[in-house]
């Protein structure tokens, strides 16, 4: 599984002298799988980043790239394992779709135990 990870949104506010101070970011992680099937997962993590406080270390808007968000969002993940298994359910439900049966497709209806009985 191949995984990647983009950024679709953030949220900003301004503390005093910082300006444009990202808050939350939403994210997406998305799976590709050998046959080239895709599946995703996305959330907004909240940032309380206190070096982003500090005058010597603040990374104003305009210099943040989308590598170093992505290391701050990695960094709190908790439940990224969580994150995987809803991506590979995707996948998988593409690969094996669920199929319904409903009303005299019941195995207690009269006409598929009808059906059943006649194709033997």
């Amino acid at each position: 599984m191949n995984y990647t990870w983009s950024i679709k949104c953030l949220g900003l506010r301004d503390y005093g002298e910082f300006k444009n101070v990202v808050v939350n970011v939403n994210w997406t992680k998305t799976g590709t799988n050998d046959l080239g099937i895709m599946g995703y997962y996305g959330s907004t993590s909240e940032l309380i980043i206190p070096e982003a406080f500090n005058s010597d270390t603040f990374i104003t808007y305009e210099n943040l790239t989308e590598e170093i968000l992505l290391t701050w969002v990695k960094s709190i993940i908790t439940n990224e394992d969580f994150a995987n298994k809803l991506i590979f359910d995707q996948i998988d439900n593409q690969m094996n779709p669920m199929r319904y049966a409903i009303d005299d497709k019941l195995p207690w209806s009269k006409k598929s135990i009808e059906e059943v009985t006649n194709n033997q």
